[in-house]
C-alpha cells in the first residue's frame, strides 16, 4: 500500500501543471534602436540630438 501511495504521488506531481509555469515570462523583442541620449549626451538634449559641452562650447549634433 505504501508503494502504491508513493506511485500515485509521483504520477500526480508530474501529471498536473505546476503553478510556477502558469505565469510564463514573455521575451522582449530585440530592437536595434539607439537610445537618443547615450553616453556623454545631456538628458535635456532634444530627441534625436546629442548635446554636450566637453572641452568645446556647448553644441548639439
Amino acid at each position: 500500500m505504501k508503494a502504491f501511495s508513493v506511485f500515485v504521488l509521483i504520477i500526480a506531481t508530474f501529471g498536473m501543471p505546476s503553478f510556477a509555469s502558469a505565469h510564463t515570462q514573455r521575451a522582449t523583442p530585440y530592437t536595434s534602436e539607439v537610445p537618443s541620449h547615450g553616453g556623454g549626451c545631456r538628458k535635456s538634449s532634444p530627441p534625436g540630438q546629442c548635446c554636450h559641452a566637453g572641452s568645446e562650447p556647448y553644441h548639439c549634433h
